[in-house]
């Protein structure tokens, strides 16, 4: 398969493609740490992306743009289910473009390839800084789902609340948070359904792990809110780091929001993991989740990466 878009060719990845695709995922890794400086140094070694570019080549779902043999970009994915269906996903070291016109060019390519393939749910997580390109991925019909975030661990400014250290006494309290997280995230206008929470047995075994630490804010000695962290895991390649610390949970009721509790539980989250070592706290959110796309910026966290998809209606024999 080779597919030309004006002064640009299309082709299927290849193992000698992957050096230079490498090299572009690299350069697009030390853009977005130019706009978010908090943005770990994971992907800026090449060799971090060819490692993982490898088992793609030649998987039949992943294609490279040339411009007068230049590669300038790249699209690569995975066969995976998502929400129930076949899909593809592309992670933010499977793709990478120098212009709009590049990204236009390789989904026109890739897309025939990903829906052969029966696969109708398209996802591609991007840079944030690429708005240009961002831009191109809305024309194609692609929606923004899901925001990754970064903060550093300075102080926060505007928290008010009761916050403690949440202990194996608290079960009940944080079953009952978690659970409400749960209702707000599928309910409209987020509408995603998460996998049912942990429940007793498995909020006690958390709370007992001293680096999966959790905290409530109270209000006349009823619990209004909880933050949860855990360390070193994250599912995206840019994030996953040693000293990135993990937002896993965060939930303030309704009632109350907007008078400080929620800065009050990340400030001392991120105490802790200042105390603990860590360089920063990561987050992620659903970008139809209001509450959650107004108080994370507002707090000072700035995206790093957003995901975008798109379902797409596969053909059938007349």
């Amino acid at each position: 398969m080779s597919r030309r878009s004006g002064n640009l060719e299309v082709v299927p990845l290849e193992a000698h493609h992957i050096p230079r695709a490498a090299t572009l995922v690299a350069e697009g890794a030390r853009e977005q740490r130019h706009a978010a400086p908090q943005l770990p140094f994971t992907l800026d070694d090449s060799t971090v992306a060819a490692e993982l570019l490898e088992p793609l080549a030649g998987n039949g779902l992943g294609v490279v743009v040339l411009d007068d043999g230049a590669l300038v970009g790249l699209l690569a994915g995975v066969a995976v289910p998502l929400w129930g269906s076949p899909g593809v996903y592309v992670a933010e070291w499977g793709n990478a473009a120098r212009g709009p016109e590049v990204v236009l060019a390789a989904y026109a390519a890739a897309s025939q390839l990903w829906v052969a393939a029966g696969c109708a749910a398209h996802v591609v997580t991007l840079w944030a800084h690429a708005a240009a390109n961002e831009a191109a991925w809305h024309q194609l019909g692609f929606g923004r789902v899901v925001v990754d975030a970064v903060r550093g661990l300075d102080e926060i400014e505007g928290g008010r609340g009761q916050v403690r250290r949440a202990t194996v006494a608290d079960v009940a309290e944080i079953v009952s948070l978690e659970e409400a997280l749960w209702r707000h995230l599928a309910a409209p206008p987020v509408s995603r359904v998460h996998p049912p929470p942990a429940g007793p047995a498995g909020v006690a075994e958390r709370l007992a792990d001293p680096r999966r630490p959790a905290w409530i804010v109270e209000d006349g000695g009823r619990a209004i809110g909880y933050v949860s962290l855990t360390s070193g895991e994250h599912e995206t390649t840019a994030l996953a780091a040693d000293d990135t610390a993990v937002c896993d949970g965060a939930f303030v009721v309704p009632e109350v929001r907007r008078r400080g509790a929620g800065r009050c539980l990340v400030s001392a989250a991120m105490g802790w993991a200042a105390a603990e070592g860590f360089a920063r706290l990561a987050i992620d959110y659903e970008s139809a989740n209001l509450e959650a796309a107004t108080f994370w910026p507002g707090a000072g966290f700035r995206a790093v990466l957003h995901s975008v998809a798109r379902t797409v209606i596969l053909p059938k024999a007349p």
